[in-house]
């Protein structure tokens, strides 16, 4: 079976890599959910098969090929890459042999280099609370989409949220899912998806959240409605242990913010008075009637005392 399973997915990122092997009438190329399908289900926990057993039947492969052909880390990232959202070149250090199997290699590639050796420089912590998206934007902190390639790459600055796009689509909880339950089932490879999970459960509470976050780009929503996406996060992580939280010291940073009420009454000022031109000229005029006005009753006192 394992030797069957093996040349299947071999022949599959292969001829997924490849136009010209991409056979006219092969019914999973011709088929217009086959690929996806086949994406989502090599990356169920449950389908994983060792990853020495593919490197093994890949280098028998390529010992028969005149051509030369990519490392299969490269075949299988390019095969996953509609799945994830990662750019080009993520996970280009990723080696075999340092893997489980391929839901092992979709995991890594989620994570910077930087958090393989300790994330962010405080590194894991207790799982520490923040408010919403909405509530903070009410607080005056600005939520902004990041240029990162590094889906974890979250950071917080002067009130600016800086957040990696994320596009959500049918696939997304399946995939979120089965990482999630990858680093459950190990202890040792960190919770760093599953931090990364939680963590946007508390920034989407409600559709409004969801909505905030795909006005600033963050969200890119091809699953359906809002209230679909902050069902998927609300749900995502019921029943799930948190052994370590990655993001203590990120969400201390924001909550410090969001507890000063001097950011507050500045978002509200500028909300109410200057959200567009002609709130701003209302505004202005006020302060100079309301100058004119304290100018006026001081000469008048004046001239009184004087006289």
């Amino acid at each position: 079976m394992l030797l069957f399973d093996g040349f299947f997915i071999l022949e599959l990122f292969l001829r997924f890599s490849n136009d010209d092997a991409k056979r006219q009438y092969d019914p999973i190329f011709t088929t217009s959910w086959m690929i996806s399908t086949l994406q989502r289900d090599l990356a169920l926990l449950e389908n994983q098969i060792p990853i020495f057993v593919l490197t093994e039947l890949y280098k028998n492969i390529v010992r028969h090929t005149a051509t030369a052909q990519p490392r299969l880390e490269e075949l299988a990232l390019r095969f996953f890459r509609p799945e994830l959202n990662t750019n080009e070149g993520v996970g280009a250090g990723i080696r075999c042999r340092n893997l489980c199997h391929l839901l092992d290699l979709l995991h890594r590639s989620y994570l910077p280099s930087s958090l393989r050796v300790e994330f962010l420089s405080g590194g894991a912590g207790p799982w520490k609370l923040i408010s919403c998206a909405t509530e903070l934007c009410a607080a005056g902190i600005k939520f902004q989409k990041d240029t990162t390639k590094h889906q974890l790459d979250l950071s917080f600055e002067n009130g600016v949220f800086k957040i990696p796009p994320l596009q959500i689509h049918d696939s997304t909880d399946s995939l979120f899912r089965n990482l999630i339950a990858f680093e459950q089932s190990m202890p040792d490879c960190g919770q760093y998806m599953t931090s990364y999970a939680l963590f946007m459960d508390r920034l989407v509470d409600t559709s409004s959240d969801v909505e905030l976050l795909a006005k600033k780009r963050i969200i890119q929503n091809d699953l359906g409605g809002y209230e679909d996406v902050t069902d998927l996060f609300n749900n995502i992580c019921k029943q799930v242990v948190v052994r370590e939280f990655y993001f203590t010291q990120l969400c201390e940073q924001v909550d410090a913010y969001y507890n000063k009420s001097w950011h507050g009454y500045k978002a509200s000022l500028k909300q109410d008075y200057f959200k567009n031109p002609w709130t701003i000229i209302s505004f202005i005029a006020a302060i100079l009637l309301l100058s004119l006005t304290t100018l006026q009753t001081m000469y008048s006192v004046f001239s009184y005392y004087h006289n």
